[in-house]
This record gives C-alpha cells, sequence and structure tokens, in this order.
C-alpha cells in the first residue's frame, strides 16, 4: 500500500508546485506532471507508476485544462496531450520496470557466481577426502537443497555414498547409482 500513495503523494506535490508556480511563469502541466510519474516508476515499480499516471491524467484534467475543476475534455488538442501524455508514461513504466527486473536477476546471477567462486576457492586446498566430500556438501546445499549425494566407487566393487545427514533420499535411487558404479 505504501508504494501506492507515495505515487499519488508525487503527483499531489507536484500538482500543488505547478499551481503555485502558475500565477508567476507559465509552466507546462503535462511535462511536469509527466516527471511525476516518472519519479513514481523508478523508485517504486510498474503498479504504482501506472497509478501515477492515471492520478496525473485526472488532476492535469481537473486542474488545467478548460473547463477548470471538471473532468471533462473539450478541446481536441487536449485530447490529444493526454492521449500522448498517457502513451509515453505507460510505455516508460513498463519499461523501468522490465530494467528493474533484469537488474535483479543481474544481481542474484552476480551473488551466484561470487558464491561459487568462493566456494571453488575453499575446496581448492582441501586434500582430504572426507573433508573434500563434507564441504562440497555444505556448499552445494544451498543450490541443490538437502537432496544431493555423492557416490563415489570404494574399495571393493560396491560404491560408498556420501549424502547431508539431513537428506531423505529415496533408497530405490541410491540403490541404483550404487549398481551403476559397480559396472
Amino acid at each position: 500500500v505504501a508504494p501506492y500513495l507515495a505515487a499519488v503523494l508525487f503527483v499531489v506535490v507536484t500538482v500543488v508546485v505547478v499551481q503555485a508556480l502558475a500565477p508567476v511563469t507559465w509552466v507546462p502541466h503535462i511535462s511536469v506532471l509527466f516527471l511525476g510519474c516518472v519519479l513514481a516508476a523508478v523508485p517504486l515499480g510498474l503498479g504504482p507508476s501506472l497509478l501515477a499516471v492515471v492520478t496525473a491524467m485526472m488532476a492535469s484534467v481537473y486542474f488545467f485544462f478548460e473547463p477548470v475543476s471538471s473532468f471533462w475534455v473539450y478541446r481536441p488538442q487536449d485530447l490529444v496531450d493526454l492521449s500522448a501524455f498517457a502513451i509515453l508514461a505507460v510505455v516508460l513504466s513498463q519499461q523501468t520496470a522490465r530494467i528493474r527486473r533484469n537488474a535483479a536477476q543481474a544481481r542474484a546471477k552476480e551473488r551466484l557466481v561470487s558464491d561459487l567462486y568462493a566456494f571453488s576457492r575453499r575446496i581448492a586446498g582441501i586434500v582430504d577426502r572426507e573433508e573434500l566430500l563434507r564441504t562440497m556438501l555444505d556448499g552445494l546445499r544451498p543450490i541443490f537443497g538437502p537432496y544431493l549425494a555423492f557416490v563415489l566407487p570404494d574399495e571393493g566393487d560396491g560404491a560408498q555414498v556420501v549424502q547431508d545427514p539431513d537428506a531423505t533420499l529415496d533408497p530405490a535411487v541410491l540403490e541404483t547409482a550404487r549398481q551403476m558404479m559397480a559396472r
């Protein structure tokens, strides 16, 4: 709810500023209200940004288009202005949301690569097999969860299964892995 209230607040503040500046200077209201939508789009996301677009359009019609204090639009030029504003604002909102998603995905990939690099550095110096297996289970648990097991050849014809102590792996799967290792 807070991002939506903030989006409306961006537009309200913009309208108040434009109203205050109107007697002193000419302010292109559509452009300034568009700025309010841009400010809402960047930090708040798509939903609040679209709410800011609708609120800005309504505020523009009510406060700045003739007849003032009405939601009717009589001049064709005003309809063109509103349409252009709406199209640009919605496209900007969608593009901003897409950029935010891509940035979040990039940060997640960066964290994964960083974690994998740290993991590889951690296992690089281990020479003890048991310690290596424990470290690998601990390091790979965040990626694969508790359903991770290593099937390794043992000294005989069989296979040794090393798994997370908390794992409840299917015994049939483990037996199949042992059989495959024995071949």
